[in-house]
């Protein structure tokens, strides 16, 4: 007989049969929310649609020029500020008033992603896009490819009207390529981020609750939020400039991985068991800072723990020596086996006698 406590107070005894199934049930349960790791993101067919999916502060910029004329590239500031540029340098984009786009037919037309607000990156983009003559003052019809640097590809057919695109994801992104059967504009893009992406936190006690799957955050254009907390494990180095949190609350009891590999700048990755205060220091349960360097090349970080279901943890991201970026959040979890009673070196006899140890210890 197995005995439990619950947080609330409930006490009770489990059979070895039930305790068995109970485990099987969480370990199943928590391997069908695993993130898969295709991007995920959803298409939109109207701007209505679109912004009942994407934040209110929306970008609006209409690309379109007079004169036809070519320019290496084109910048828009603005809360989500970015460059319009071609695949290739010459001739660069041509500016017409059916949009911007690269002034070679073989070229795709290239947005890259700047500015990032607070806590969050580019998750929304939205856009009308057209197949034209090469003075771009005709429309012609044809099929438009649009990708993104994270993986996302689809293809439209552009009318002659020319034909919305819009989607939003669950990860950044810091480009867009456009690229059609002919000379391709666009025009009226929105940028922004999406509704349903979190915000990191700028406080620990403002980081949102977030579960298994991608996260995205930026540390960048932050105004004191840098917190000092003992303890780094910034190698050589600390971690005190400007950080973001987000808090976790395990599914089940296993093994959990945070990773922020892949990420624009030298991480450092904590998860502590508490917020910080004036007056105490939460206890680290773990920290990292370049676990990414050997796997990836990549100087961001990587934890793994063993989380406790229903327990939080806080986790704070910050960089190396003041480093600042942005990137995604990951986080995984393998659920304990049911076997592996002592969770020590996998499944072994060990197992057995600790199992028979507590079973005769009783209650």
């Amino acid at each position: 007989m197995l005995c439990f406590s619950s947080r609330s107070g409930i006490t009770g005894c489990l059979s070895s049969a039930a305790r068995l199934l109970a485990c099987v049930v969480v370990a199943a349960g928590a391997a069908s929310v695993a993130h898969a790791g295709a991007p995920i993101y959803a298409r939109h067919a109207t701007i209505d649609a679109y912004k009942q999916f994407a934040r209110a502060d929306l970008q609006l910029e209409q690309l379109d020029g007079v004169g036809g004329a070519f320019v290496p590239s084109a910048s828009y500031p603005g809360t989500y500020s970015f460059t319009v540029h071609s695949t290739s340098p010459l001739p660069g984009i041509r500016q017409t008033p059916l949009g911007s786009g690269a002034g070679n037919p073989d070229q795709g037309t290239v947005i890259d992603f700047a500015g990032l607000p607070v806590g969050r990156g580019v998750t929304a983009f939205a856009g009308t896009v057209r197949v034209a003559d090469s003075l771009g003052t005709t429309s012609m019809g044809g099929s438009v490819t649009i990708q993104t640097n994270t993986g996302i590809s689809f293809t439209v057919t552009a009318p002659v009207a020319g034909q919305f695109i819009a989607f939003t994801t669950a990860e950044p992104f810091t480009s867009v390529i456009i690229s059609g059967l002919g000379y391709e504009y666009i025009r009226d893009v929105f940028i922004g981020s999406s509704s349903s992406a979190p915000i990191a936190g700028e406080s620990c006690a403002d980081g949102p609750t977030v579960g298994i799957g991608q996260f995205p955050f930026t540390t960048a254009n932050l105004i004191g939020t840098n917190t000092t907390i003992p303890g780094t494990c910034a190698l050589g180095g600390v971690d005190t400039g400007n950080d973001v949190w987000f808090r976790f609350v395990p599914p089940a009891n296993g093994q959990v991985t945070m990773t922020t590999c892949g990420c624009s700048f030298d991480s450092v990755l904590r998860v502590f068991n508490s917020c910080p205060t004036d007056t105490s220091v939460p206890t680290q349960i773990a920290c990292n800072d370049d676990f990414c360097a050997s796997a990836t090349g990549n100087t961001a970080s990587q934890v793994s723990f063993r989380g406790t279901c229903g327990v939080a943890v806080l986790v704070r991201i910050s960089g190396y020596n003041g480093a600042t970026g942005g990137g995604n959040l990951g986080i995984s979890m393998v659920a304990d086996c049911s076997a592996d009673f002592n969770h020590v070196n996998g499944i072994n006899v060990q197992d057995i006698f600790d199992f028979l140890s507590a079973w005769f210890a009783g209650c």
